[in-house]
C-alpha cells in the first residue's frame, strides 16, 4: 500500500516535487510524466479522485503531455479536470477558472 510507505500525514515528499520543476525547467518532459504519474497515483489512494491535490497534478500532468505534443491526451484530462472542477468548486473558482483557460488556450492552438 502507497499509505504505508508515504510519511504519517501522507504528504508528498518536497523533494519529489522540486524534482518534476527541475526536469520541466529542463525540458526532460517524459521524466516529468513518470514522476507526476507516481505522485498522482499515490495522491489518488490517499486522498481520492476529486481531492484538490489529485486534480492539481491532473492539470500539471495534463500540461506535460501538451509539452510532448500529446495534444488529444492533454485535452481529454484538461476537460476531466474542469468537469470535476466545475462540479466540486463551482465555475468561479480560480482553480476552476485556470483550468477552464488551459483547455480554451490548447483548442485556440490546435485549430
Amino acid at each position: 500500500s502507497i499509505k504505508a510507505a508515504w510519511p504519517p500525514n501522507w504528504a508528498i515528499p518536497a523533494s519529489k516535487l522540486e524534482r518534476v520543476r527541475v526536469l520541466s525547467e529542463m525540458g526532460r518532459h517524459g521524466e516529468v510524466l513518470a514522476e507526476l504519474d507516481a505522485v498522482l497515483a499515490a495522491r489518488q489512494e490517499l486522498h481520492g479522485e476529486g481531492h484538490a491535490d489529485v486534480l492539481t497534478t491532473r492539470h500539471e500532468r495534463a500540461k506535460t503531455l501538451q509539452e510532448m505534443g500529446r495534444h488529444g491526451e492533454a485535452l481529454a484530462e484538461l476537460d476531466a479536470v474542469l468537469n470535476f472542477r466545475r462540479n466540486l468548486l463551482g465555475s468561479t473558482h480560480p482553480d476552476t477558472v485556470k483550468t477552464n483557460e488551459s483547455v480554451t488556450d490548447l483548442r485556440s492552438s490546435l485549430q
